[in-house]
């Protein structure tokens, strides 16, 4: 059975859960936001702290939306944000999580992989999917100016930062936040200094301390 929770008191943001009875919550932001009200909460100062009104983000792994939401607070009316969500059972929350705070006026959401190929492609190492891949310098070719870009995508990030090597090259100012997670990334078939090499590329990166452990954690990145 799923009861709809609501609750009214992170960040100035609303956000409606799924909890099953059966199996506890429907995503894992969904049960830190409910414990302990906050999510990668220095993550989440950095990202308070570069996006300015009129600018324009990528959240790219959006789960229910917690960055999505984030990020369309902080472009305000006059920015964008461009969501990217591939598992079908997770659109409905981010879509009404959108719809909740009323920002249906500066967020697209897309249904899809952002990958290095277009077409079906397998996702999650802990139980494979199957899912539409694109290729995110294909989507956002026509944008602008991308200010920032998050990626959380659980161990297909090298794919992703290949599908993106021409919107970096694009975008001088771009700041980034990415996950690090090597035991994800070896089972999706990825190389952790491969993951790395892909970064600097285009960047420098730090980790940002104070959330999770030495085995995984974000990193902000700034564009060389």
């Amino acid at each position: 059975m799923v009861d709809r929770i609501i609750r009214h008191d992170i960040d100035g943001l609303k956000f409606v859960y799924y909890v099953d009875k059966e199996i506890g919550f429907m995503a894992e932001i969904q049960r830190d936001i409910f414990l302990h009200k906050n999510y990668e909460p220095y993550s989440t100062d950095i990202v308070k702290s570069v996006l300015k009104e009129g600018d324009v983000a990528v959240d790219v792994g959006a789960s229910i939306g917690y960055f999505t939401l984030q990020f369309a607070k902080a472009v305000g009316k006059t920015g964008k944000v461009y969501s990217f969500e591939p598992i079908t059972l997770q659109i409905p929350y981010l879509e009404e999580n959108i719809r909740f705070n009323g920002f249906q006026d500066r967020v697209k959401v897309y249904n899809l992989a952002a990958s290095d190929i277009n077409g079906t492609i397998m996702i999650n190492p802990s139980h494979k999917s199957e899912v539409q891949g694109v290729i995110l310098d294909e989507i956002l070719s026509d944008v602008p100016k991308i200010d920032f870009i998050k990626i959380d995508v659980d161990g297909t990030e090298n794919q992703v930062l290949k599908g993106l090597s021409k919107t970096f090259e694009k975008n001088k100012d771009m700041k980034m936040l990415i996950e690090y997670y090597p035991k994800y990334l070896e089972m999706a078939g990825n190389s952790p200094k491969e993951f790395m090499d892909l970064v600097g590329k285009f960047f420098k990166a730090g980790r940002v301390m104070g959330e999770y452990t030495d085995d995984y954690y974000n990193l902000y990145c700034i564009r060389k």
